[in-house]
């Protein structure tokens, strides 16, 4: 399946049992789910947990989806700040015949647009499949620098741009140094209707985790409607309640609400999440997890079938 097909990418999370370790039965029960929805997988990202794991379980981990019954192409984070390491993860994705690679921000050094263009350059030398640009500056401590952008649209695998800087200004920046060379897509689920206007082709999504089908559905609406079906009482009414929805699974750091509503809906055995995130966090209390479903059931009757 071509990759700019896909307009919703799940991100998707990675289940442990109670003691920390990896929970591959559950792993597969999502990845079916998101298969039937039609949802891109994006695997091992920061909702994946892949900091918390080594690279001996990242490979074991992506292993086991590589070889799960699905229909849909699998993008592999690709993260840190040790370029050497990187390049070594990619080389085994390229072994594992993944689909793409989401290339972040590198973490905490916040190098300059000269260290950013040599390592994305770099890395996607390395990429044997299409690479996705992530702007992540509330994680990564920097943003994406817009000539990066400019720079690499020729490369052999340019392919997109996830766009997590929080601003309509930061999207369309990106838009207009993108060109015809990327496609963008939104990071923030939230987001996503203030972007799609503006000429996201879709999500990079951590909603569609606990309501795939509605977020794939959500998605293509907002994607194909216009500015002025867009406008309408009605479809501002779903927009505020896709808000209502996705602001909930932040209310404490991703992807611990997220874990938790898929744990009470019995998605997964466990919501447990690997230190420094803790399930334990007060503002959990406030996740309403009836009222939740009462509005995804109301806003997937609501959108136009």
């Amino acid at each position: 399946m071509e990759l700019r097909e896909i307009s919703t990418w799940t991100a998707i999370v990675t289940p442990f049992f109670e003691d920390g370790s990896v929970d591959v039965a559950s792993l597969e029960r999502l990845v079916v789910e998101q298969s039937a929805a039609g949802n891109g997988l994006v695997v091992l990202g920061s909702t994946g947990e892949a900091l918390a794991c080594d690279e001996d379980e990242k490979f074991e981990i992506l292993k086991a989806i590589m070889w799960m019954d699905r229909e849909v192409p699998v993008v592999v984070g690709v993260g840190g700040f040790q370029l050497e390491t990187q390049r070594a993860w990619i080389r085994k994705g390229n072994a594992l015949g993944v689909d793409g690679f989401m290339l972040v921000t590198p973490l905490y050094a916040k190098p300059g647009a000269a260290g950013q263009l040599a390592w994305f350059e770099a890395l996607m030398n390395e990429a044997e499949a299409p690479c996705m640009l992530y702007n992540i500056p509330g994680r990564a401590a920097t943003t994406l620098h817009i000539d990066v952008v400019k720079e690499l649209g020729t490369h052999r695998q340019a392919w997109a741009i996830k766009e997590a800087g929080g601003s309509l200004e930061s999207f369309q920046a990106y838009r207009e140094a993108a060109g015809d060379h990327w496609v963008l897509y939104s990071g923030d689920d939230p987001l996503l209707p203030t972007f799609a206007p503006e000429g996201a082709v879709g999500v990079v999504s951590v909603a569609a985790n606990v309501w795939p089908e509605l977020t794939h559905q959500f998605t293509q609406w907002v994607c194909n409607a216009t500015v002025e079906e867009l406008s309408s009482n009605e479809a501002q009414t779903m927009i505020q309640h896709w808000g209502t929805l996705t602001e909930s699974l932040f209310v404490t750091s991703n992807p611990v609400p997220t874990k938790v509503l898929l744990a009470t809906q019995g998605r997964l055995s466990s919501a447990t999440t690997r230190p420094p995130l803790s399930i334990k966090e007060k503002a959990l209390e406030t996740l309403d997890v009836e009222a939740l479903e009462q509005l995804a059931t109301g806003l997937a009757n609501s959108l136009p079938r």
